[in-house]
């Protein structure tokens, strides 16, 4: 860590793409997790885990896997109403599907960071009303 440069600008780098091709990379990704065919569009929209997609913010995914090795993989970022952005990459060893082994730990990875208030609209604390003082 380089306290004066805590961007890493120094490593920044132009990526050599237009802004169309990475608007259409991006909504390739955002397909992933919203549309019906997406390959983690199961994993964000189960009923019980369907909240996250509710807190303010857009997700973006891909999911992945290899043979030899077996490797399952799953990389997503999400950007909130803020401002905010962040990146989760999962990757299991001997995984052979990126949307039913990896992107079920993505996920879990973003409910953390959104509870703890990194991203998104945090959810609220229902107390139980029959708890006594």
């Amino acid at each position: 860590y380089d306290e004066n440069d805590p961007a890493n600008d120094k490593y920044r780098r132009q990526i050599p793409a237009s802004r169309q091709t990475l608007s259409i990379v991006k909504d390739g990704m955002h397909a992933v997790i919203y549309e019906t065919g997406g390959t983690a569009y199961k994993v964000f929209n189960k009923p019980q885990k369907s909240e996250l997609l509710e807190r303010d913010m857009q997700i973006y995914g891909k999911t992945g896997s290899t043979e030899s090795p077996a490797v399952a993989w799953f990389e997503c970022f999400a950007e909130d109403k803020a401002g905010r952005a962040i990146v989760v990459v999962t990757l299991v060893e001997g995984g052979e599907s990126g949307s039913g082994e990896a992107a079920p730990l993505g996920h879990e990875i973003l409910h953390i960071c959104n509870r703890a208030g990194y991203i998104g609209t945090q959810p609220t604390v229902k107390h139980n009303e029959n708890r006594s003082q």
